[in-house]
């Protein structure tokens, strides 16, 4: 919104324009139907040159007369005449017709110069017209006319001439026109280009085969891009980060910060189901005509190329140890991510083992590279299948969470989770060394941040980790700049202890007993279980006691053929020795007594450590039976 006028300000405008007015009318007399202005001869001589010399400088275009007759060309106002070297140079050297061809005149302009005068001689009641003059001092500039014709009794007389130094405008004017021409005709047999007002929100332009020319007459605003005109064709398979990407509010954001030609891929799914991968290539720039920010996309399928590199890459850019993202590989990705300053900003995180050399010195080299497989495993499957996980090399790991920086709390909470599933891993040959991990986290800047600056604040946090008792995570803070900075050791709390209150915990196991009637804890270390559900018709097994106990209480329930399998197979030593060999989920079945009969069971089993370090396991059961008839039965 602009600002309010000062009220003097506007009685200032006023004044000016009203003389302006009134000046013109008392030069014409009636305005002809060619739509000349009629001016009595000799008139000009009224003007009142003190009031065109204030219009000529509030306009910043030098105001002249030319005499038709005389063929002669003179200021209306002496001292702007002064300031102006065209009109001491040229026009009042020569005459009009001897100045379109002076020597002043540049030959790639005599013609544009010839047009105009023949106009203005003729009658025309207005034109312009752009030339490009040689001052005296051998410089070239381009300077805009303008002429509007007077006469007398419908006969040509004189005309006002009017002209500007536009060297600098023409000069961003013709440099637009070329760049756009450019751009179009590289976009020629693209998927699609478009050309939108950014300033306006407006669409401008759109061609390409994916839009037949029927279809490219738009009204469209340019925010509406990817939810209305492209949805019509395809949808993004990250919508919420194209959404951001493609809006009005990044695009002119991205401009302020100075960023010219970006270059982005997306994958999108077509209407027929099938998936593509698109390159976008963004340009940015200010069209010189009007001042507003505008951009160009021009956007080509490269499924093909795509699935080629991809094939070439999977042989190429993986880790064979871990099947993990090689460090040169992944680094490319996340530097090109970071150039694309999406917002909110990414997670860096950066993986460390922890006495790598002690477990390889003690334990052989062998139990060393099992110990970086079972990191890389429990990494690909914590974090989710689109995010970059890299194998940075030795025991360093680099995992990128993009569009994680506004959460930054659900992250920590991740961040413990993992730890705790790091330090479940179990290597030597009777399992006896379990591993931990140290992690350092940094939040992308997006304005600033470089792939180097992210990790360095990575590292940084993670030496912090090590230097105080590892087996934690620490994020980034400017702090640990300081040298006399010392990190306050976090201990990692369960996921749920801190996030769930007992009533929700107990809706939670409410809700999977509607699928697992039957839900049992073993500590396995400390010998004992607890009944976390049941159904209606258990009395018999007490809620928590020896885990013999419990077998010995349930043992007459199990059917004659499975029983001495199925106690041997669940009893306390036989699941140890299992968590021991690096089972961690397990199904066993067997027959078990109920009302209807014996019923075919199902016990899943789940092995974890506890932050204590004790073993432990949940057992679910549940019928494996189709003819399940009693919900209310523990289905054991």
């Amino acid at each position: 919104m602009m600002d309010k006028i000062p009220g003097d300000l506007l009685l200032l405008y006023g004044f000016l324009f009203a003389a302006a007015a009134g000046i013109i009318l008392i030069m014409v007399r009636i305005r002809s139907s060619k739509g000349r202005l009629r001016l009595p001869l000799g008139s000009h001589s009224a003007v009142n040159d003190h009031i065109f010399g204030i219009v000529s400088a509030h306009t910043e275009r030098i105001l002249c007369y030319y005499d038709i007759r005389k063929d002669t060309v003179r200021p209306w106002h002496t001292d702007s005449c002064q300031h102006c070297t065209l009109t001491h140079m040229c026009l009042r050297k020569y005459s009009l017709r001897q100045f379109e061809s002076g020597e002043y005149v540049l030959p790639e302009s005599r013609k544009e110069a010839a047009r105009m005068v023949r106009e203005i001689r003729e009658g025309i009641p207005f034109g312009q017209a752009t030339l490009l003059l040689q001052m005296e001092d051998g410089r070239s500039r381009w300077f805009e006319f303008k002429y509007s014709g007077l006469s007398d009794q419908d006969r040509p007389v004189a005309a006002l001439l009017s002209y500007r130094d536009n060297t600098e405008q023409y000069k961003r004017e013709l440099a637009y026109q070329r760049y756009v021409r450019s751009l179009e005709f590289d976009a020629e047999g693209h998927l699609l280009y478009i050309e939108s007002d950014l300033s306006s929100d407006r669409i401008e332009k759109l061609s390409g085969h994916l839009f037949p020319p029927k279809e490219r007459n738009i009204d469209a605003a340019h925010s509406h891009m990817t939810t209305s005109l492209l949805a019509a064709k395809f949808t993004f398979v990250e919508e919420e980060r194209s959404a951001h990407y493609f809006s009005v509010e990044n695009l002119l954001s991205l401009y302020e910060m100075g960023e010219r030609q970006l270059q982005t891929q997306w994958q999108v799914l077509y209407k027929d189901g099938s998936l593509h991968w698109l390159a976008v290539e963004t340009s940015l720039i200010t069209d010189p005509y009007i001042g507003h920010t505008k951009a160009f996309f021009r956007i080509l399928d490269i499924t093909e190329e795509h699935e080629t590199q991809q094939s070439v890459l999977k042989k190429t850019d993986y880790d064979i140890l871990t099947g993990l993202l090689r460090r040169d590989v992944g680094e490319i990705m996340i530097r090109n991510l970071l150039s694309a300053r999406m917002r909110p900003g990414g997670i860096l995180l950066l993986l460390d083992l922890d006495d790598l050399k002690n477990i390889n010195d003690v334990l052989g080299q062998s139990h060393g590279d099992k110990a970086i497989i079972g990191i890389a495993d429990t990494l690909k499957s914590h974090f989710r299948k689109d995010t970059l996980i890299i194998r940075a090399g030795g025991d360093e790991f680099l995992v990128f969470l993009s569009g994680a920086g506004n959460n930054i709390s659900a992250v920590e909470l991740s961040l413990n989770s993992l730890l705790q599933k790091l330090s479940s891993i179990s290597v030597g040959d009777n399992q006896e060394r379990s591993i931990h991990c140290s992690i350092g986290a940094a939040v992308e800047l997006p304005d600033t941040d470089t792939f180097d600056s992210l990790y360095q604040r990575a590292d940084m946090a993670l030496y912090h980790v090590k230097c105080s008792g590892k087996n934690n995570y620490a994020f980034f803070e400017p702090h640990m700049l300081e040298d006399n900075y010392r990190f306050k050791i976090q201990q990692a709390q369960p996921v749920i202890a801190d996030n769930f209150r007992e009533q929700e915990l107990g809706h939670l196991v409410k809700i999977i007993s509607g699928y697992y009637p039957g839900i049992v804890l073993f500590n396995l270390t400390q010998n004992y279980f607890h009944v976390l559900t049941a159904g209606s018709n258990v009395t018999e097994i007490p809620a928590s006691n020896k885990i013999d106990i419990f077998w010995q209480n349930w043992r007459e329930s199990i059917h004659p053929d499975d029983r001495l399998n199925t106690l041997s197979t669940l009893s306390r030593s036989a699941l140890m020795a299992q968590y021991t060999q690096g089972v961690r989920n397990t199904a066993y079945y067997y027959r078990n007594l109920e009302a209807i009969g014996y019923v075919r069971t199902e016990v899943n089993v789940n092995f974890f450590m506890s932050e204590t370090g004790d073993i432990c396991s949940f057992l679910f059961f549940r019928w494996a039976s189709s003819s399940e008839k009693d919900r209310n039965l523990l289905f054991f």
